[in-house]
């Protein structure tokens, strides 16, 4: 018994570290290069900045995608009005999406089919549809969703997504689509016009800026941790209203007025 834990150890190691991290865009030019340079237990680095990206596909790779500082204001992806950032098929295990801001899809931003992919801390900003799971039981956590039009979530086939500690607020469309056989669980999470789950809230998120994209808290926001009822933070955000650093392109410019 000793012996195989000191092998399964030895290999799990040995997996860490020969996995590796892909900087974008200072070894890989575009995301969608480093996609696909990227092996399962690899981490896909990007450096704080706006990036085109559109209509990419992952098949079954189990890697990370995740912002230099792992907050969404670092990283802007465009979708540049093209109908999706990302398809992925059959991602179970370890496969996450970390601290990206996506903006200006015109269909859904992920549509994830089967497994169990996790979008963790990140903004979806003015987009046609956020998050769809087909047959899979996607994971939602800590990200904000403001300006999409269609479902932020939608569930089809058999499809489960777990959303946990997010916020929904002035979105154009509904909160949620569920297709028959398939269910979203919401918990812990602001929603406009709200939703059954435990901890659910329905208040103003008091976001400092929303109008130029500056989506901290302020602090007396009901989705921070003491001041709400599951004692955890909501959204993509902390509490804050320092000036946003994040960088603008002139498409997100136009759209502030």
């Amino acid at each position: 018994m000793r012996l195989c834990f000191f092998l399964l150890t030895v290999l799990g190691f040995l997996a860490i570290a020969e996995s590796e991290t892909l900087l974008v865009p200072s070894e890989y030019p575009d995301i969608a290069e480093a996609i696909d340079a990227a092996e399962s237990g690899d981490t896909v680095l990007i450096a704080c900045g706006v990036y085109p990206a559109h209509d990419l596909v992952v098949d079954s790779k189990q890697i990370v995608i995740r912002s230099a500082t792992g907050q969404a204001d670092c990283v802007t992806i465009d979708v540049e009005g093209y109908d999706s950032f990302l398809k992925g098929t059959s991602l179970t295990g370890n496969f996450r999406l970390e601290g990206l801001t996506f903006f200006n899809s015109h269909k859904e931003v992920l549509y994830f089919d089967g497994g169990a992919a996790e979008v963790r801390g990140c903004l979806f900003n003015d987009n046609g549809r956020g998050v769809i799971d087909n047959e899979g039981f996607t994971k939602v956590t800590r990200c904000t969703f403001w300006g999409t039009l269609g479902p932020c979530i939608s569930a089809y086939g058999e499809g489960f997504p777990d959303v946990r500690r997010c916020i929904f607020w002035e979105n154009a469309g509904a909160i949620v689509y569920e297709h028959p056989f398939a269910s979203v669980s919401i918990e812990c999470s602001d929603i406009e016009g709200g939703w059954p789950g435990q901890d659910n809230i329905i208040a103003d998120p008091l976001f400092c800026e929303s109008s130029i994209g500056n989506f901290n808290l302020q602090m007396d926001s009901p989705c921070i941790a003491e001041n709400n009822d599951c004692g955890e933070l909501m959204g993509a955000f902390p509490a804050g209203c320092s000036i946003s650093t994040k960088e603008l392109d002139w498409g997100m410019i136009k759209r502030l007025y």
